[in-house]
């Protein structure tokens, strides 16, 4: 026992590293996308300045615009839409940058790929929407956005249950008064 104690104390300031390499390791052969998802907007300019195709997928099925709205990288997301990137792109998991932006909270990258014209309506594998898992995580601030760009607030998932639902089941009142604001039933 005191083995494993004395050995999680040494090995606890390697975690981040050891996530890190995880990482490399995956993303590695692939340095746009890796770079995306890190947030590395300068090692990004200068993959694309090189010719980099933009839209080049992962075998595990990300991209560079998925990646970087996944760690929330507005300013990397912006330079990816600048050159193209595919906003309607779905991963595996059949989500798009702009739900997974949403569903983490990443108000500034909900943003950038709202005003690069990302499908607000996009829904993955279980009819789960942008304002649906913003609205199941509490996002408020992204779920202003999505209903200044004129998302449908009554839009169901797959299950039958709509965005004012989910709010209600998560008794959060203050999203709960903003779906009913715009419409939501």
């Amino acid at each position: 026992m005191r083995l494993r104690i004395v050995l999680l104390t040494f090995l606890i300031p390697f975690l981040p590293q050891a996530a890190n390499a995880a990482t490399i390791e995956i993303l590695g052969d692939y340095p746009l996308i890796y770079n995306a998802s890190i947030g590395n907007y300068d090692a990004v300019q200068r993959i694309i300045n090189r010719g980099a195709k933009i839209n080049k997928r992962h075998p595990d099925g990300t991209t560079a615009l998925v990646e970087a709205a996944k760690g929330g990288h507005a300013d990397v997301i912006t330079l990816l839409l600048k050159h193209n990137a595919w906003t309607e792109y779905k991963d595996v998991d059949g989500k798009s940058a702009l739900l997974y932006a949403a569903e983490r909270g990443h108000t500034k990258a909900v943003y950038e790929l709202i005003k690069g014209r990302a499908d607000i309506e996009a829904y993955d594998k279980q009819g789960l929407t942008p304002l649906i898992v913003a609205t199941r995580n509490n996002h408020d601030d992204v779920i202003k956005l999505l209903i200044g760009a004129g998302v449908d607030p009554n839009r169901a998932d797959f299950a039958g249950i709509r965005p004012l639902e989910w709010a209600e089941r998560g008794r959060a009142e203050d999203i709960i008064e903003l779906l009913r604001a715009a419409g939501a039933q």
